[in-house]
């Protein structure tokens, strides 16, 4: 059994409007011709309305290197990292020599040693701590790290486990890069951290993982991810993506849910990743959803952007403080990542 007992979250130490950036943008592009207007139509069909971030907005626009932008997404990201651990233990109530397994996840920097190295040192967790850190799953790693520390639980039943995701994709913005999918990058993402405790044991009110599972999508590798250059990291995100989960995310989820005898229509919360305004739409004719089934996601996009990885588990956020869910409800996780991969978890409130 593995029961989320406590979450947290917290996001960078700006916060902008979205025309705030849209007007950057158009500073940035300084009269472009077509990629302006293919710009500005990406902000205004985004549903994002704010953003977090760890940098004034003017730094992050400013020309830059590799090393100088992964100097400071290690400041940043330890820093957010650590905030947000503390957090999450409180609401637990647990310690920090309490926790047996760091699994952390993160895609937008480089550390090593990894942050969650960084945020154990910080806190004085115990010698005898696992550490897991997750680096390459992208926006599906918040997901896939649930199912490893559910994994883990069912083997080690005892033990407690903390997970944290944190993303500083604005630091993987391009000053000198007006391609499509930079533009739609900054459209899209903001800066955010997630953290959240899991225990073997059942808490009334609170959900527990019933079962987790993953799909991988054949001839997918260039739908999305970074490449790695001399000024750093360099979006990749394909049209396809929309498309391909239109196509195919009915068949995977109604797969995953045979495995537990259920179907779509049994479940009650949809926790999907909102990748951005196009994804949400997808998963909504796809899944026939009715009105307000994905309000959730799309709130957490509208405050706060597209969090790659940390993104569902600041959803799973609104479902435990809002308490969205009430005893027996199911709910089905649900987020995409590079590879092209899907990652499901089927959740059940006590």
């Amino acid at each position: 059994m593995t029961t989320i007992v406590a979450s947290a979250t917290d996001g960078g130490r700006y916060v902008y409007p979205q025309e705030r950036v849209k007007q950057a943008i158009r500073d940035w592009l300084n009269g472009s011709g077509r990629c302006m207007e293919n710009a500005v139509a990406a902000f205004d069909h985004a549903l994002v309305e704010r953003r977090s971030s760890v940098e004034p907005i003017e730094y992050v626009f400013a020309r830059r290197g590799l090393g100088e932008s992964n100097d400071r997404y290690k400041v940043h990201a330890s820093e957010l990292a650590t905030a947000v651990s503390r957090r999450c233990l409180a609401a637990a109530r647990w310690s920090a020599e309490d926790v047996d397994l760091f699994i952390t996840t993160s895609c937008t920097g480089i550390m090593i040693p990894s942050v969650d190295a960084v945020v154990a040192e910080r806190l004085q967790m115990k010698e005898s701590l696992r550490r897991l850190p997750i680096t390459e799953h992208g926006c599906a790693a918040g997901a896939v790290a649930l199912s490893h520390a559910h994994d883990h639980l069912l083997a080690h039943p005892t033990h407690r486990v903390l997970v944290v995701a944190v993303e500083i994709p604005s630091l993987t913005f391009q000053p000198t890069d007006q391609s499509a999918s930079n533009v739609i990058s900054s459209a899209l993402f903001g800066d955010g951290a997630a953290a959240v405790a899991l225990e073997g044991r059942a808490r009334p009110g609170f959900p527990r993982i019933v079962s987790t599972g993953s799909h991988r999508f054949r001839d997918s590798l260039d739908w999305m991810g970074f490449d790695l250059k001399d000024s750093g990291l360099h979006i990749v995100l394909s049209r396809e993506v929309p498309v391909r989960i239109r196509e195919g995310a009915r068949a995977v989820i109604g797969e995953f849910l045979t495995g537990s005898k259920l179907a779509l229509t049994d479940i009650d919360h949809f926790l999907l990743h909102p990748g951005g305004g196009k994804i949400l739409q997808a998963f909504e004719e796809t899944l026939a959803l009715p009105e307000g089934a994905l309000a959730v996601s799309r709130t957490v996009l509208r405050e706060h952007g597209n969090l790659s990885s940390a993104t569902v588990l600041f959803i799973l956020q609104e479902y435990l403080e809002r308490r969205l869910a009430a005893c027996g409800d199911l709910g089905l996780m649900m987020a995409f990542g590079p590879g092209f991969g899907a990652e499901m978890l089927l959740l059940e409130w006590d």
